[in-house]
Protein backbone atom coordinates (compact mmCIF):
# COMPACT_ATOMS: atom_id res chain seq x y z
CA UNK A 1 0.00 0.00 0.00
CA UNK A 2 2.78 2.55 1.00
CA UNK A 3 4.62 1.67 -2.16
CA UNK A 4 2.04 2.30 -4.62
CA UNK A 5 1.10 5.36 -3.16
CA UNK A 6 4.97 6.44 -3.14
CA UNK A 7 4.54 5.10 -7.17
CA UNK A 8 2.07 7.81 -7.48
CA UNK A 9 3.14 10.68 -5.59
CA UNK A 10 6.35 10.01 -7.96
CA UNK A 11 4.49 9.65 -11.13
CA UNK A 12 2.25 12.81 -10.57
CA UNK A 13 5.25 14.78 -9.34
CA UNK A 14 7.32 13.17 -12.48
CA UNK A 15 4.54 14.94 -14.66
CA UNK A 16 3.86 17.44 -13.37
CA UNK A 17 7.62 18.21 -13.58
CA UNK A 18 7.24 17.69 -17.29
CA UNK A 19 4.53 19.91 -17.99
CA UNK A 20 6.12 23.07 -15.85
CA UNK A 21 9.31 22.54 -18.31
CA UNK A 22 7.29 22.03 -21.81
CA UNK A 23 5.48 25.10 -21.20
CA UNK A 24 8.53 26.95 -19.59
CA UNK A 25 10.16 25.99 -23.28
CA UNK A 26 7.91 26.13 -25.74
CA UNK A 27 5.53 29.04 -24.32
CA UNK A 28 5.77 31.04 -27.40
CA UNK A 29 4.60 28.12 -29.51
CA UNK A 30 2.05 27.23 -27.20
CA UNK A 31 0.57 30.78 -27.60
CA UNK A 32 0.45 30.76 -31.31
CA UNK A 33 -1.32 27.37 -31.02
CA UNK A 34 -4.04 28.71 -28.44
CA UNK A 35 -4.26 31.03 -30.74
CA UNK A 36 -4.50 29.85 -33.92
CA UNK A 37 -7.19 27.57 -32.20
CA UNK A 38 -9.35 30.42 -30.71
CA UNK A 39 -9.26 31.76 -34.25
CA UNK A 40 -10.32 28.39 -35.75
CA UNK A 41 -13.39 28.31 -33.13
CA UNK A 42 -14.30 31.90 -34.00
CA UNK A 43 -14.45 31.70 -37.64
CA UNK A 44 -16.06 28.22 -37.63
CA UNK A 45 -18.81 29.66 -35.31
CA UNK A 46 -19.42 32.77 -37.74
CA UNK A 47 -19.53 30.18 -40.73
CA UNK A 48 -22.25 28.12 -38.98
CA UNK A 49 -24.07 30.97 -38.01
CA UNK A 50 -23.82 32.61 -41.51
CA UNK A 51 -24.71 28.98 -43.11
CA UNK A 52 -28.05 28.78 -40.66
CA UNK A 53 -29.26 32.41 -41.12
CA UNK A 54 -28.60 32.04 -45.15
CA UNK A 55 -30.66 28.83 -45.37
CA UNK A 56 -33.27 30.23 -43.13
CA UNK A 57 -33.61 33.21 -45.47
CA UNK A 58 -33.72 30.65 -48.36
CA UNK A 59 -36.44 28.56 -46.55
Amino acid sequence: MNYKKNYVESNIFKKRTWVDEFSTKNYDLRGIYSLIFILGMLISCVLITVATTSTGIVV
